[in-house]
């Protein structure tokens, strides 16, 4: 189980430097290097279901990156 805070600055994530606030383009492409890079440092996860899962706000996030990375995998 992996937990990730998306965007910045929600849940448990924080800065002191409000420049770092991403929008909704730029949350969607961290999240996609983050699953490719989660996936080089673990290719035994490659090929396996993927599940999100989260509560209130994640509702509007979780089917932008589903959408995301499936777009990324047809390409």
């Amino acid at each position: 189980m992996i937990y990730v805070d998306q965007p910045f600055m929600t849940g448990f994530s924080y800065s002191s430097d409000n420049s770092t606030l991403e929008f909704w383009g730029d949350t969607m492409r961290f999240f996609g290097n983050f699953m490719d890079k989660l996936y080089d440092m673990y290719p035994e996860f490659v090929g396996r279901p993927l599940f999100f899962t989260g509560e209130s706000y994640a509702a509007k996030y979780f089917p932008i990156f589903a959408y995301y990375l499936n777009t990324l995998n047809e390409e």
